[in-house]
């Protein structure tokens, strides 16, 4: 893979991953002024959406690279053990450990009051195996929802493959598929997610060229017109309908994937963002619980005024990235094997 068109998906990667940090800093205090409603509504659950997709694009596009020339069901297999150690385990560790850390908080006076869950009444209540699908299944970190499809995904990639062998079956399938979940919404994000996943995994699979740059003069226009649809959406919920969400984030991810070419020349920009960007995993399986409790803090501490949680809606997402680089780092050099296990070997 070109260097450059690598360091592209690991900094598209990154910016979704903050995407996400703004979408989980939802005040719902800022709800009482119309003004603090609409841009938190604008930005936090209309326009950073964009990451679902390309989330998914990517992880798709990567795991079926290289794989139609020589030995590829071969390479999907062995892909597969490999995800087993990166997807897999750190799957059922983080939710243990998120399990853990909301009981050791409910545990705490002053504090487990105001937690959301109320995990401590089903360690109770719960038989073993009932616990087990709760704690897995669920799962227990909300949050781990994209891992868990992501894993889902990857048990059906030799199926996936076999289809992919023919370009016009694969069509077939993604259109029915695409009206199927747009008309009728079924599985909403999830299978919007194994779209982009199929989409991703069928361009890298043929080897379709996404890595030239686009034309700079045209890239404003999808842009514009995904900022102007994420803002009628708020006006107009009605109009939120599956197929046009579908549509809408498409436009989202790919107006993403060409903004970063106008930046592409800013060497400094990029190399600072590069240089956090191997910590994007760990942001992302480490961030809850802690976001929700620092916004539980901040409306606990904070006098209920306007500007003053704005501030706290758009300050929330860098204080927890700031905070879980530095605590990547931490672990990093100070337990080596442990955060590499908790990573799924990814540095």
């Amino acid at each position: 893979m070109n260097p450059e068109f690598s360091k592209k998906l690991k900094i598209l990667s990154f910016i979704s991953i903050i995407g996400v940090l703004v979408a989980h800093s939802y005040f719902v205090e800022n709800n009482a002024w119309e003004i603090n409603a609409f841009i938190q509504d604008w930005i936090g659950c209309q326009i950073v959406r964009f990451c679902i997709p390309l989330f998914f694009f990517i992880s798709g596009y990567l795991f079926f690279r290289e794989t139609k020339d020589g030995g590829g069901i071969q390479k999907i297999l062995r892909k597969m053990r490999t995800r087993a150690h990166s997807l897999i385990l750190p799957y059922l560790l983080w939710n243990l450990l998120f399990f853990l850390s909301i009981i050791f908080l409910q545990l705490i006076p002053d504090i487990g009051s105001k937690i959301n869950s109320d995990f401590l009444t089903l360690l109770q209540t719960k038989s073993i195996p009932e616990l087990f699908l709760f704690i897995f299944w669920e799962p227990a970190a909300f949050h781990l929802w994209f891992l868990q499809y992501l894993i889902l995904f990857v048990l059906f990639c030799p199926i996936f493959y076999v289809l992919f062998y023919s370009k016009w079956a694969t069509v077939v399938i993604f259109l029915i598929l695409c009206v199927t979940i747009g008309i009728y919404g079924w599985g909403g994000e999830n299978m919007q997610g194994l779209l982009a996943f199929l989409m991703g995994g069928f361009i890298s699979y043929n080897g379709i060229n996404i890595e030239r740059q686009q034309n700079k003069n045209a890239i404003f226009i999808p842009s514009g017109l995904y900022l102007i649809w994420c803002a009628v959406n708020c006006f107009y919920p009605e109009f939120q309908l599956p197929f046009l969400n579908m549509l809408r984030l498409t436009l989202g991810a790919y107006s993403v994937w060409t903004l970063y070419d106008l930046f592409s020349a800013k060497k400094n920009w990029l190399d600072k963002i590069i240089s956090w960007a191997p910590y994007t995993f760990f942001i992302y399986v480490f961030h809850e619980p802690w976001i929700n409790i620092y916004k539980k803090a901040i409306t606990l501490f904070l006098p209920p005024l306007k500007l003053l949680y704005l501030f706290g809606y758009f300050t929330t997402p860098l204080i927890i990235l700031l905070a879980s680089i530095v605590i990547a780092r931490i672990l990093q050099k100070n337990t080596g094997t442990a955060y590499s296990i908790l990573t799924g070997g990814r540095h």
